[in-house]
C-alpha cells in the first residue's frame, strides 16, 4: 500500500520546487517585456514550466490565485492597460498568456473557465488603483504609537 501511494504521489505532474526566477526573471513592466514572455510561450517546454510555476502559487480562492499569478507576470501599471475583453483598453483574452493563466488556475481549483475569467476581469479592472498603478493613492501614515484620541486630534489639526 505504501509503495502504491509513493508511486501515485511521485507521478503527479510538475516539480513543486520551481523557482520563479528560473522561469521569469521579474514581472513585466512594459509592453515589450510582456511580448517577450508571450514569444517564449511558443516553446512547449517554457509553456509547461510556466503553467507549473503558476499552479504552485496557489491561493485560498480563485481571485487570490489570479492576483498572485498576474503579480508574478506583470506590474499593476502594465495590467492597467488591459481589460479581459478589450472594451476600453487592450484585450487580455486574446493573449496566449490568458490561456496559460486560465489553465493554471483550473489545475489548482478545479473551477470553470467563466469563474476564472470573471476573476481576471475584476483583477484587471482594479489594477490602476493598486500599488504601482497610475491611479494608486498612497495612504497617509498613521503613528500607531500614539493613543487613538491623540491621533484623531492630530488629524483634525491637518
Amino acid at each position: 500500500m505504501k509503495e502504491m501511494l509513493g508511486q501515485i504521489l511521485s507521478s503527479k505532474s510538475g516539480p513543486k520546487d520551481v523557482i520563479v526566477e528560473d522561469v521569469i526573471q521579474s514581472p513585466a513592466k512594459s509592453e515589450e517585456e510582456l511580448l517577450e514572455i508571450i514569444r517564449q510561450l511558443e516553446s512547449p517546454e517554457f509553456k509547461k514550466k510556466l503553467i507549473n510555476l503558476l499552479s504552485t502559487l496557489g491561493g485560498s480562492k480563485v481571485g487570490d490565485t489570479i492576483r498572485k499569478m498576474l503579480r508574478v507576470l506583470g506590474t499593476n501599471c502594465l495590467w492597467s492597460n488591459y481589460s479581459l475583453k478589450g472594451k476600453k483598453n487592450k484585450n487580455f483574452s486574446e493573449l496566449s498568456l490568458c490561456r496559460v493563466v486560465t489553465k493554471s488556475c483550473i489545475k489548482i481549483h478545479r473551477c470553470s473557465v467563466s469563474e476564472v475569467e470573471d476573476c481576471i476581469a475584476e483583477t484587471l479592472k482594479h489594477a490602476p488603483a493598486q500599488k504601482d498603478g497610475p491611479r494608486y493613492k498612497k495612504r497617509p501614515e498613521t503613528n500607531t504609537n500614539q493613543p487613538a484620541d491623540q491621533r484623531a486630534e492630530n488629524n483634525n489639526l491637518e
